[in-house]
Order: C-alpha cells, then sequence, then structure tokens
C-alpha cells in the first residue's frame, strides 16, 4: 500500500535572530565605606600630635602659641627669692605688629635670666659654684637672687636709701648655701644689690647726681665720714651714660654706678672678691650683663 507523502513547504524567508538584550544597570547610591571614618580619625589624630609636639618644643624655648608672651622669671611680690637652678632664660617679649615673637639672646650662653619687668630691669645668672674650706668649714658657694620692695639686713636694719621714691631692690649673691657658722673677711662673696627709684620728675642723670651726693653728705654729716668719702665720674656703662662712685664708710667700701631714664632710677652698689680670679671675673660678667629700661 503506497503511503502518500505531504510535501513539506520550505521557508524561503530568511531568519531574523535577535542580539541578545544587555541591559545597563541604573546607577545605586553605593553606600560609605567602613574604612573612611577611620581615616578621618587617624588624620585628625596625626594633625592633633604633631601641632600638640610644637606646642611644647616652642614652649620650652620660652615661646608660648596661646599668648604670644615669653613669661618671665620674677614676679612683683614683696619678695622672690631664687637660685640658680631655678632660672631660666626667659624674657618678656611681647609679639610685634607682624606677629613675630622676639627671640632671646643672651650675651653669656648658657646663663640663665633674672629679670624684674615692671621696673625695666634684667641681669644674667650663671649656674656657677664654687666650693672652699674655710676655718674647717666646707662651705658650698652659688649665685642667690632675689627682688624685694622693702628687704631689711640680716641683723634687722632698715635698707639705706639717699633718693625718693623706692621702688624696691634686687640682689644678686654669690655666697656660701647655707650660710657659714664663722665668717672672716667673706672670702670669695660677691655682693651686688640695685636700688630701685621711680623717676617721677623725669629728672636728668647729672641732676640725680646732684641729689644723690647731698643726701649721702647729709646722712654722714655727724660721723667721722668726710665728704671726699664719695667721689665718682660719668662713664659709658650699660650701653648708656652712668656714674661710676666709690663710697667709703665704717662699713667699708662700695662701689657702684648711678643710671637714669624718663621711667627709673636705678642705683647699683656692689662689693666684689677678687679671689679666686675665676670666680671674681665671672661676678664682673654678671654685674655687665645688667640691663636697665628694657
Amino acid at each position: 500500500m503506497d503511503t502518500e507523502q505531504i510535501p513539506v513547504m520550505e521557508n524561503k524567508e530568511p531568519m531574523v535572530v535577535s542580539e541578545p538584550m544587555i541591559s545597563t544597570p541604573e546607577p545605586v547610591e553605593g553606600k560609605p565605606s567602613k574604612s573612611s571614618p577611620v581615616i578621618m580619625i587617624l588624620v585628625i589624630l596625626v594633625i592633633a600630635l604633631i601641632g600638640g609636639l610644637a606646642y611644647f618644643v616652642l614652649k620650652d624655648r620660652g615661646i608660648n602659641l596661646l599668648s604670644g608672651i615669653v613669661e618671665d622669671t620674677a614676679t612683683s611680690e614683696d619678695t622672690t627669692t631664687t637660685d640658680n637652678d631655678d632660672i631660666e632664660a626667659t624674657q618678656q617679649c611681647i609679639t610685634d605688629s607682624e606677629g613675630k615673637e622676639c627671640v632671646l639672646t643672651l650675651a653669656n650662653a648658657g646663663w640663665g635670666l633674672f629679670s624684674v619687668p615692671e621696673y625695666q630691669f634684667s641681669t644674667e645668672i650663671p649656674s656657677y659654684s664654687l666650693n672652699q674650706t674655710v676655718l674647717d668649714e666646707e662651705l658650698h658657694y652659688k649665685w642667690t637672687t632675689w627682688f624685694s620692695t622693702n628687704p631689711t639686713f640680716d641683723d634687722g636694719h632698715e635698707w639705706l636709701y639717699l633718693l625718693s621714691n623706692k621702688m624696691g631692690t634686687v640682689s644678686a649673691t654669690f655666697w656660701a648655701v647655707p650660710e657659714p657658722k664663722i665668717v672672716t673677711g667673706n672670702p670669695g662673696r660677691h655682693q651686688i644689690y640695685v636700688n630701685i627709684f621711680e623717676n617721677t620728675e623725669k629728672k636728668s642723670l647729672e641732676s640725680e647726681i646732684n641729689v644723690y651726693r647731698a643726701a649721702w653728705e647729709k646722712e654722714f654729716v655727724n660721723t667721722d665720714v668726710p665728704s671726699t668719702n664719695l667721689k665718682g665720674s660719668v662713664v659709658s656703662k650699660f650701653g648708656t651714660s652712668a656714674w661710676s662712685f666709690e663710697s667709703s664708710t665704717e662699713g667699708g667700701t662700695w662701689n657702684g654706678y648711678l643710671v637714669a631714664n624718663d621711667s627709673y632710677i636705678y642705683e647699683v652698689k656692689y662689693q666684689l672678691s677678687t679671689t679666686p680670679a675665676g670666680s671674681y671675673q665671672i661676678a664682673l660678667k654678671v654685674l655687665d650683663s645688667m640691663k636697665f629700661g628694657e
């Protein structure tokens, strides 16, 4: 039996093949990385650490970034005592109009500065010390300083001021600490005192010399001290003109200087031991380092 074959019609139309659809995802807001806050915190900590180190380094050098003022080593209290271990090389210093800090430079490297800024005075003090044996007693000498508005002598007597308008006295001495039981000729001792007076009438140095001489002669008029025991001459000292004088009384001989500016008058009195020679040279440097009106 013959099977009838059904013809198959071929589709002559070309087959269209669709390209695969590629979809572009919509931008999605990404979540912040968990490491971002950590990085920011680390950056802030590093900046704070650098700033803190810079502050303390500059503070150690006498520069206060917070105030722009370098602190002083002396205060205006009635009595301020400082030994060479406490003196720092600092000075009152206010920034200028451009915001620049002034830089402290000392004439004697390694020394400290003792200052009384309210009366425009400062002096440099060494860390030098000396051990001596006096009458079988071991003595340790060192420099000490103080400022007082009302000093007294060791025996309770009041200080002798020959000028008026007294502000106070600065002391810079090289002496045994503690003080010896027996004193014989003050071996190796240096004494420097600066009496400060307000120059209310803005008198000149020449005028103050006459006032000082008249007061000295009046003080010793009824004693065996002749007026000729006070002598002096005007010299160039401390960067200005000063009256260099020598006064001799029953209590000994004192040398000194009289310095005057529009604000204050300074009477410098000193006794320096010439032995040991090295200590004497250091005492002269202390005297020479004094600044007035700055």
